[in-house]
């Protein structure tokens, strides 16, 4: 029987046989302005991530994060280009082992979208200096931020050190 490693939201690896996995893709939106990055607290982990989602049924990539990004954060804001592709196994709340495609998209927000940021306490968008972001307080999408912030000219932590 074949297995794989999963990791868990305690960021635990959890081996299951690769039968049980599920198959699913997930989108996060990268929009990088005035030397920050938007970011979103994981309801799971409570560590940041890009705004995105999981795509159902048969939504179109670029369609789906420009969607789950303006729900997420209140901005509409067009994919300018793909910045990564990478493959995650986890295991979810429920328990359910998933083996995701994950897509990260470089952004550019529209003319005259603007955010109303939420409370500190909240799981909503918040704006992030680059040079402050760590890969440890990250869920998801450390590797897309670095590549995008090249990709502008952006210094960041990962290029001060």
């Amino acid at each position: 029987m074949e297995t794989v490693a999963c990791l868990n939201s305690e960021g635990q690896l959890v081996v299951v046989p690769t039968s049980d996995l599920h198959d699913g893709v997930v989108v996060y939106g990268i929009l990088i302005e005035n030397q920050r990055v938007l970011l979103r607290r994981n309801l799971e982990t409570g560590l940041w991530e890009p705004p995105g989602g999981h795509l159902i049924g048969r939504q179109v990539p670029e369609q789906a994060v420009r969607s789950l990004f303006r729900a997420q954060t209140g901005l509409v804001c067009d994919p300018q280009q793909r910045l990564l592709l990478e493959s995650q196994h986890r295991i979810d709340v429920r328990g359910e082992a998933w083996r995701f495609a994950v897509i990260y998209y470089a952004l550019q927000r529209n003319p005259g979208s603007t955010v109303t940021l939420p409370p500190e306490d909240s799981t909503g968008p918040t704006w992030v200096r680059l040079d402050e972001l760590r890969r440890e307080e990250m869920h998801a999408g450390y590797e897309a931020i670095q590549v995008a912030a090249q990709h502008n000219g952006v210094a960041t932590a990962a290029t001060s050190e």
